[in-house]
């Protein structure tokens, strides 16, 4: 199970329910429409402060920034940007001023943008691994790739499904005789190519399904998130996992994570703490042999990648 970072006596931050449709709810069970901004923006007045937000406002909020990244002229994934540029988009919201800082002061130097379009959570944790693998030494890249297709095969998929993918993720990561420069510009390439990146995240959603076919533990965690009622493994994989444009939950990132057999720390940007305390979540602590682990910006509905250096 994914442990939580944070500071004594800190509420730990609930499991991130990513659905854009997903609203708070009032003490009756209802959903609540968020009220509208005095200003109109998602910025807020000067006059109000964050604190004065009730929580489908501070929902809102987020959304209305993270729609910039859906437009489609964004690339899938952005180039490495300073982390402090966050500071620009929540001028006016001192607690995630805070937060941003905080971030910036245990390291966390670069953020590079995963478009918003459903599948940022599989673009940019892929992203991240890919690009670890390939800087990494040693002549056994393809290695950590092959369990991979094992896996698939074993959970009952047919290459004929998973086969062009994972050649393509095979590409990537073997052996290069071209040039640092001229490989790195090849990552990028395939990550914003639309029709090759989403073949890289199709690989990872069948990753992340299979897992969940092959871990008995992940049954009693899949619910509909419509009828909020318990559904079985196949029917929350087809409907919830395989297929693309679907957001990630909770499960998912627990699932791919361990599929991939990497250590990942999700960072949750919410605004709720006055003095920038950022809680992280720990998903499969104990893979990696030990590695620093791969580390995810969460805001409500939208995932992007946090470096420490490029």
């Amino acid at each position: 199970m994914p442990t939580s970072d944070h500071s004594e006596g800190a509420k730990p931050p609930s499991p991130p329910r990513l659905r854009s449709t997903d609203l708070p709810e009032d003490t009756d069970g209802h959903s609540v429409e968020p009220e509208p901004f005095l200003s109109g923006h998602p910025i807020l007045p000067e006059d109000m402060d964050i604190s004065d937000l009730t929580q489908a406002q501070l929902y809102e909020m987020n959304q209305r920034l993270l729609e910039e990244s859906m437009e489609s002229e964004r690339p899938l994934i952005s180039p490495p940007e300073l982390t402090s540029v966050l500071r620009d988009e929540y001028s006016n919201s001192p607690n995630f001023l805070a937060q941003v800082d905080t971030l910036v002061n245990r390291g966390y130097r670069i953020i590079i943008r995963a478009k918003g379009d459903g599948d940022c959570f599989y673009r940019a944790l892929a992203f991240a691994h890919l690009d670890r693998i390939i800087r990494s030494a040693g002549h056994n890249k393809e290695d950590r790739l092959a369990t991979t297709r094992d896996m698939l095969a074993n959970a009952g998929f047919d290459d004929c499904v998973y086969g062009q993918p994972y050649e393509i993720l095979q590409s990537l990561v073997q052996p290069h005789h071209a040039s640092h420069t001229n490989v790195k510009e090849e990552f990028w390439r395939s990550f914003t190519d639309p029709a090759t990146s989403n073949y890289i995240v199709m690989y990872m959603r069948l990753l992340a399904s299979a897992q969940m076919r092959l871990d008995e533990q992940f049954a009693d965690f899949l619910f509909d998130s419509e009828s909020q009622m318990q559904t079985s493994v196949d029917d929350f994989c087809r409907r919830f996992v395989e297929p693309l444009g679907k957001e990630a939950d909770h499960v998912q990132v627990a699932a791919l994570a361990q599929a991939l057999n990497v250590h990942v720390k999700v960072a949750y940007l919410d605004g709720h703490a006055a003095d920038g305390q950022i809680n992280f979540v720990d998903f499969s602590e104990n893979a990696s042999g030990g590695a620093e682990p791969l580390v995810l910006l969460y805001r409500p509905g939208h995932y992007d990648i946090l470096q420490k250096y490029l």
